[in-house]
C-alpha cells in the first residue's frame, strides 16, 4: 500500500500530439500558491495501450552511501568551513561528480532520485550541418529536419524501459512512498471536495491541503487575485477555518475519500507553527496525513514582518519547532520562497534543521496595475505571481538546490518542484532538473483535470523515450549541458 512507511541519439520520438481538455475554473483560494503554464501548448495524450501504469507499486530504495534519508545526521559536508561550490557547481556549469554510468536496477534507486547517465557507451557524435544548398527537395529537407542545438547533438539517452515493458510511475521521497510524482499545489485545490467533482482525488501522488494556521482568518480585502498576461497574481491571505476546524472537518473528508493528504500549514511566529503541528498530530484524522508541508513564505511577527524564508535562522527556528512534533515517520517538506538572494542558503539551513524534502518555489512577489482606473489590481497592492511566468524561474531554483546536493554543500534531500506546470512536458524538465516530484497549482484554475491529466501526460512522455521511472531521470540535465555532454 502507498503512504509513508513506519518509524522503525536525443531524438524527440513524439509526433503531433493533440490539445489537452478544457474545463471549468475550480474554486480555490490561498496565497503561495503556484503552478500551470499559459498558451495553448500541446500536450501528449495518452495511447490506447500505452503501458503507463501510473499506481503500479514500486519498493523503497535503501539510501546511497553518504545521503541522507529522512532527518537523518549531519554529512562531512554540513560541518562548519565545509567548502562551498564553485559559481560553476552550484549554477550547473560543471559536470555533478559521482554520477552512476547507468541506470540503477529496478528498487535500487535512492530517495531523491537518480539520473541515468546520459552517455551512451558508443553515442554518436554531433550531426553533420546541413547543406548550404538552396532550391530542391534537399534544401527542403534540411530546413524542415529538426535542428540540432548550436552546441551539436546531444548524446543519446540511455533507454531504462525493456521491449514491451510499463512505465512505473511510483515516487520514493525519504520514507515516503507515492504512487506516481504528481501532487496539487497548496491554495489551488482547497481542501478537496472542489475537486473531487472532477476526479478522484485519491488519484494524484498526494493532495496538498490549503495553508492553515492556528486561528481562523478572513483574509485580505477584495479584489483578491488580477489575471496577468502569463498567469495571476493572488493576495488571498491565508484565508482558512483555523486548525481546530480543519481536523474537525476537512481532514476527515479526505481520510473517508481515500487521499494521501500532505497538509500545509503556517505561522505568525514560530510557536504557532508549533502549535498548529501538535493539533495536526494529535487529530483523529491524522493517519490521512502522509506528509506536513511547512509554508515559511509568511511574515514573522516576532521579527518585524521578516518572511521567514528569507532567513535561515528564522527558518531553521520554525523548522526545529515542528519537528520536534511530528513522528519520525512522517516527512516534513518545507516550502521555499524564490524572493531571495541565495535559495541554495535557506535550502540548507532547512535541511539541517530537520526538513525531509523541499518544495520550490512559492510565488514570486508581483504587482498588476489596472489602466482603467489607474490602481493596484488588487486591494493588497502586492501579490504573489504564479503561473506559466515563474516556470523558468522555478526550474532555476531547483537546478541550483540539486546542483548545491549534487556538490556536497549540503545533504542530499527530495525536491518538489512547483510553479507553471501545466502539461507532462513541463512535469518532465522539472525531473530533469532535479527534482523527484511535482505540483499542478494555478493550471487548475483553467483546468479542473490538470493534476490527473499531467499524471498521464508524464507517463506517456517516459514510455515514447523508452524510461522506466520518473527516478530515471532525476537531475539528468545536469549531465548534458549543451556542448559538454559528451
Amino acid at each position: 500500500m502507498f503512504g509513508r512507511k513506519k518509524p522503525e541519439d536525443e531524438q524527440d520520438p513524439r509526433g503531433a500530439q493533440p490539445g489537452g481538455p478544457a474545463g471549468a475554473g475550480a474554486a480555490a483560494t490561498d496565497a503561495g500558491a503556484t503552478g500551470g503554464r499559459g498558451g495553448d501548448r500541446p500536450a501528449v495524450a495518452m495511447r490506447p495501450g500505452s503501458g503507463s501504469t501510473p499506481d503500479a507499486a514500486r519498493p523503497a530504495a535503501s539510501t546511497p552511501a553518504g545521503s541522507a534519508p529522512g532527518r537523518g545526521g549531519a554529512t562531512a559536508a554540513d560541518a562548519p568551513g565545509s567548502h562551498e561550490p564553485t559559481p560553476a557547481q552550484v549554477n550547473g556549469t560543471a559536470h555533478e561528480p559521482g554520477r552512476p554510468a547507468a541506470a540503477a536496477p529496478a528498487g535500487s534507486r535512492p530517495p531523491g532520485g537518480g539520473a541515468a547517465s546520459a552517455a551512451a557507451a558508443g553515442a554518436p557524435g554531433s550531426a553533420a550541418p546541413a547543406s548550404a544548398a538552396t532550391g530542391g527537395a534537399q534544401a527542403h529537407a534540411a530546413s524542415a529536419a529538426p535542428t540540432p542545438a548550436r552546441f551539436g547533438a546531444a548524446a543519446p539517452l540511455t533507454r531504462t524501459l525493456r521491449p514491451g515493458g510499463s512505465v512505473d510511475l511510483s515516487t520514493v521521497l525519504g520514507p515516503l512512498t507515492l504512487p506516481n510524482p504528481v501532487m496539487t499545489a497548496s491554495g489551488c485545490a482547497a481542501n478537496g471536495p472542489e475537486l473531487q467533482r472532477f476526479f478522484d482525488v485519491s488519484q494524484v501522488g498526494a493532495f496538498v491541503t490549503k495553508t492553515v494556521l492556528a486561528q481562523p482568518r478572513s483574509g485580505r480585502g477584495t479584489p483578491r487575485m488580477a489575471e496577468t498576461d502569463a498567469g495571476m497574481i493572488n493576495s488571498i491571505g491565508l484565508q482558512g477555518p483555523g486548525i481546530e476546524a480543519f481536523v474537525t472537518t476537512d481532514l476527515p473528508w479526505l481520510m473517508q475519500a481515500g487521499a494521501r493528504v500532505i497538509v500545509s500549514i503556517a505561522g505568525n511566529d514560530p510557536r504557532e507553527f508549533a502549535a498548529v503541528a501538535k493539533t495536526l498530530v494529535e487529530s483523529q484524522a491524522f493517519d490521512a496525513c502522509v506528509g506536513v508541508e511547512v509554508n515559511i513564505s509568511c511574515p514573522n511577527v516576532a521579527n518585524r514582518g521578516l518572511v521567514f524564508a528569507c532567513d535561515p535562522a528564522a527558518t531553521t527556528e520554525v523548522i526545529d519547532r515542528v519537528r520536534t512534533h511530528v513522528p519520525p515517520g512522517i516527512p516534513i517538506f518545507v516550502k521555499l520562497s524564490p524572493d531571495v538572494t541565495d535559495i541554495v542558503q535557506i535550502a540548507r539551513a532547512a535541511v539541517h534543521a530537520g526538513a525531509d524534502a523541499l518544495v520550490m518555489i512559492n510565488t514570486l512577489l508581483g504587482l498588476e496595475i489596472d489602466t482603467a482606473t489607474l490602481r493596484p489590481a488588487v486591494a493588497g497592492i502586492t501579490g504573489g505571481l504564479s503561473g506559466p511566468a515563474i516556470r523558468p524561474v522555478a526550474l532555476r531554483a531547483v537546478w541550483q538546490v540539486y546542483a548545491a546536493m549534487q556538490a556536497g554543500v549540503m545533504p542530499t534531500r527530495p525536491i518538489v518542484g512547483v510553479g507553471g506546470i501545466r502539461t507532462g512536458e513541463d512535469a518532465l524538465s522539472f525531473l530533469a532538473a532535479g527534482a523527484s516530484a511535482v505540483q499542478v497549482g494555478t493550471a487548475i484554475f483553467n483546468d479542473p483535470h490538470a493534476p490527473i491529466r499531467v499524471r498521464d501526460e508524464l507517463g506517456e512522455e517516459l514510455r515514447v523515450r523508452e524510461i522506466a521511472s520518473p527516478a530515471d531521470v532525476v537531475g539528468i540535465a545536469h549531465t548534458r549541458i549543451p556542448g559538454r555532454d559528451r
